[in-house]
């Protein structure tokens, strides 16, 4: 099953051969218990699967599993692909993000982003705020952020890696009696959006992946 996936999901290059996708050998550097079709589809089932009958056996109830093939634009596989946990380490607090997909967070598409927005809080009253962005960035031939397709080059890439787990640590600022942490998941960044002049809500939004607080 996993081969069929990596037919189209495997990897690809720009116009220039720098990898601007490469899902299937982030899977391959992996060893994992899991399949594409673990995460992508639906659990396996139980029923009917075609209207075939006989009179003698009746019915045949076979295994399934739903052809959704979801992924970054559904929230149950959004919030199942990422874990946080935060730690009051007295002073300071340690913000730990977990990727627990056996592939790059994000991954796809480089103009995908994940973003970590940490806020500080005293009462409703915001007393910091630091946020975090994870993706790649690529540039054309001049070293400008460009579209990944058109990328001569790639600028830096802070995804997380296959079940990476990341430690921020962040002093807590005096007043503050709770963190809280949001993890957000763009389908194109602000800088490729605006590149291309793009439009459309739907891709410009921010989706909600996570959210987590600790009170001090």
């Amino acid at each position: 099953a996993d081969d069929l996936c990596k037919v189209c999901h495997y990897g690809g290059d720009s116009n220039f051969g720098v990898v601007i996708y490469s899902t299937g050998e982030e899977f391959d550097s992996v060893k994992s218990d899991k399949k594409c079709i673990d995460c992508h589809m639906s659990g396996r089932e139980k029923d009917v699967i075609a209207p075939f009958y006989e009179k003698e056996k009746g019915v045949e109830i076979r295994p399934y599993r739903d052809h959704l093939f979801v992924g970054g634009r559904d929230q149950s596989v959004l919030q199942s692909a990422l874990d946080m946990k935060i730690v009051n380490d007295k002073k300071s607090v340690n913000v730990m993000i977990i990727n627990t997909t056996p592939h790059k967070l994000p991954t796809g598409y480089g103009a995908r982003e994940v973003e970590i927005d940490v806020k500080f809080l005293q009462g409703k009253r915001v007393i910091k705020e630091a946020v975090s962005k994870i993706g790649a960035v690529y540039v054309d031939d001049s070293g400008k952020i460009t579209e990944p397709h058109l990328a001569f080059d790639l600028k830096s890439d802070n995804r997380l890696k296959p079940h990476e787990k990341r430690t921020y640590s962040l002093f807590i600022p005096n007043g503050a009696d709770r963190i809280r942490v949001e993890a957000y998941y763009r389908l194109i960044n602000k800088d490729v959006a605006k590149l291309i002049k793009l439009k459309d809500s739907y891709f410009l939004k921010k989706y909600l992946i996570k959210s987590k607080e600790l009170a001090f």
